[in-house]
C-alpha cells in the first residue's frame, strides 16, 4: 500500500533537513589563542585530560607531560634530554636523559602542613586541595592553580629551558589571595645520579635536581614569592653553578621573541598564523649545540645531536633560508657539510644520518651501525642529487653573511665546469636518461669543487641571491669551520 505524506509536512522536513545541513558543525576547542598570541586551556567539564609539550635551548631539552584529573588536580611529568651528554654504546638515542615525577620534588609545607600526600609529625597527611586553572604556552609553559579548601593561594609553575646551558628550570610563584599571612617553605633539596664511567663518554656525566631560593618565607595577604627548581647535568670535574632565575626567564622570553619577529605570516585565518608561529618556534628553537656545531634534531625523546638526509637537508634547512635566523643558518649550513664529506664521484652510498655528535653514521641498508632508528630513503644516486637540490635552495635565498670575493671569476668557473660536464655527457655512451641524471649530479659536484679551487686555501660557500627576480648572483664566502 502506497502511503503519500501532505504536501506541507513533506515541505516541512525537507526545510528542516536543509537548515539542519547549513548548521555548521560546533567545534569544542580546548585551547583559545590570546591577545598575546600564547595558547591557554582553561579546564571545563572534559576531565581528565592530559597533553604534552617539548621545549629546547642549546644545551637541553624538556619534554612535559601535564594534565588534570577528574577532579580537577593538575600534574607534571617532567623528561630532561641533553644531547651532547652522550653515553655508551654510540647510537642515535644515546643522550644522557632523565624523568622528574611530581613525587621526586622537594616537599613544600603551606602553614606547616605538607602539600601533597606524605609522613609528617607521626602521621600521614593528605594532599592540600589544589585544581587547575590555566595552562598557556608560548615557548614557555605556564600552569596556574588554586591550593588550599577556599583557593585562598594561587600557584603559577612557569617551565622552560635555558637558552645556552644544560639546564631546565621550574619556578613556582605563590601569591596570597587571602586576608592573613601564610607561611609557605620548600625544603632544600640536591640530588645527584651518575652514570656508570664504562657508560659514559668522553667522561663521566652528572644529572642534578636542585633547589633554588629554599627555605621558609611568610607571605602577606597581595604579596608573592618564588622558589625553584633546576634540573641540569655537568660533566665530572666541572664545578655546578646555580642559575639566577629571572634572568634565565628573560633570555628565554628573548629568544623566543626573537624567533617570533621573523617570517610572520598573516592571513585571515588567525588560527593559521598561531599554528605557524608555534611551529616556527619549535623547528628553530630544536638546535642543539654539540661538538660538531649546531645540529637541528626533531627531538621527541629520540632524535639529537645527530643530522637526517631528509628531516634537516630537505625540510627545516631551506625553510630556515626563508627565516633568516643567525643559528638556524648556520646548523643548516652545517648539516650540508657534514654531508658533503660523503659525497663522492663514483655515488658510492652515504649515510641516511650523521649521529652522536658526528662519531657515527647511521644507515640500515649498508649496516654500517647496528641501528635501526632510522630509515634509508631513496637510491643513493637520488639521494645525493636530493640533497644537492635542497643545498642550492638553501644557499640560493642567502641567510649566510661574509666577505664576498671576484663574481666574475665565480661566473667563470661555473662556466669551465658546465662545459666539462656537458662535453663528458655527450661523449657517454650510456643510455639518455643515465647520462642527463649523471650530468645534473656532477653539475652540483663541480661547481663546489671549482669553488674551493678559486680560493686556493679553505672551504668558501656559495651565496646567491636576487632569485624572486631570475637573476643569479654568486657571492663567496669564508667558511670558518663548524660552528
Amino acid at each position: 500500500m502506497e502511503y503519500k505524506l501532505p504536501a506541507g509536512l513533506l515541505s516541512a522536513i525537507l526545510l528542516a533537513s536543509s537548515l539542519a545541513s547549513a548548521q555548521p558543525a560546533v567545534q569544542l576547542d580546548r585551547w583559545a589563542i590570546q591577545p598575546d598570541g600564547s595558547i591557554e586551556w582553561k579546564p571545563d567539564n572534559r576531565l581528565p585530560h592530559q597533553d604534552h609539550i617539548e621545549m629546547s635551548g642549546e644545551k637541553v631539552s624538556l619534554w612535559v607531560q601535564y594534565g588534570a584529573d577528574a577532579d580537577g588536580k593538575p600534574s607534571l611529568n617532567r623528561t630532561m634530554v641533553f644531547p651532547a651528554f652522550r653515553l655508551l654504546p654510540v647510537r642515535t638515542i644515546a643522550s644522557m636523559t632523565y624523568n622528574v615525577t611530581d613525587n621526586d620534588l622537594p616537599r613544600f609545607l603551606i602553614n606547616d602542613k605538607l602539600m601533597r600526600t606524605g609522613v609528617y609529625n607521626a602521621a600521614v597527611a593528605p594532599d592540600q586541595p589544589e585544581k587547575l586553572i590555566s595552562i598557556r604556552h608560548k615557548g614557555i609553559m605556564e600552569m596556574t592553580s588554586e591550593v588550599g579548601k577556599e583557593g585562598a593561594i594561587r600557584l603559577t609553575r612557569t617551565l622552560f629551558p635555558s637558552v645556552d646551558k644544560p639546564l631546565a628550570i621550574e619556578r613556582w610563584a605563590f601569591f596570597n589571595k587571602g586576608r592573613q599571612p601564610v607561611k609557605i617553605e620548600m625544603e632544600y633539596l640536591n640530588r645527584e645520579v651518575r652514570p656508570a664511567t664504562e657508560r659514559s663518554t668522553p667522561v663521566q656525566h652528572s644529572f642534578f635536581v636542585s633547589t633554588v631560593n629554599e627555605g621558609l618565607k611568610t607571605v602577606a595577604p597581595g604579596d608573592s614569592t618564588i622558589f625553584a627548581i633546576i634540573y641540569h647535568a655537568a660533566d665530572a670535574g666541572r664545578p655546578v653553578v646555580k642559575p639566577v632565575i629571572e634572568n634565565e626567564l628573560s633570555a628565554r622570553k628573548a629568544r623566543i621573541a626573537q624567533i617570533l619577529s621573523r617570517l610572520q605570516l598573516e592571513t585571515p585565518d588567525n588560527i593559521l598564523n598561531t599554528a605557524f608561529a608555534f611551529a616556527k618556534i619549535r623547528g628553530t628553537e630544536s638546535i642543539y649545540l654539540t661538538k660538531g656545531g649546531y645540529l637541528h634534531g626533531p627531538g621527541g625523546l629520540r632524535y639529537y645531536a645527530a643530522i637526517w638526509a631528509n628531516y634537516q637537508a630537505e625540510y627545516i634547512n631551506p625553510f630556515f633560508a626563508f627565516l633568516g635566523d643567525e643559528i638556524g643558518n648556520r646548523s643548516a649550513m652545517n648539516a650540508y657539510r657534514w654531508f658533503a664529506k660523503y659525497m663522492n664521484p663514483e655515488y658510492r652510498p652515504i649515510p641516511s644520518s650523521i649521529i652522536a655528535e658526528g662519531d657515527a653514521v647511521c644507515d640500515q641498508a649498508l649496516d654500517l651501525q647496528p641501528e635501526r632508528d632510522v630509515l634509508r630513503h631513496g637510491h643513493p644516486r637520488e639521494q645525493r642529487v636530493l640533497l644537492e637540490h635542497h643545498a642550492a635552495i638553501r644557499a640560493r635565498l642567502g641567510g649566510h653573511t661574509g666577505a664576498p670575493v671576484d663574481a666574475d671569476r665565480a661566473r667563470a668557473r661555473l662556466h669551465e665546469a658546465c662545459q666539462r660536464v656537458e662535453q663528458r655527457r655527450l661523449a657517454a655512451t650510456r643510455g639518455a636518461k643515465q647520462a642527463d641524471e649523471l650530468a645534473r649530479g656532477d653539475i652540483q659536484v663541480d661547481v663546489l669543487e671549482r669553488v674551493d679551487d678559486a680560493a686556493g686555501n679553505g672551504e668558501l660557500l656559495v651565496d646567491v641571491f636576487d632569485f624572486d627576480e631570475h637573476v643569479v648572483r654568486l657571492t663567496w664566502f669564508r667558511d670558518h669551520g663548524a660552528t
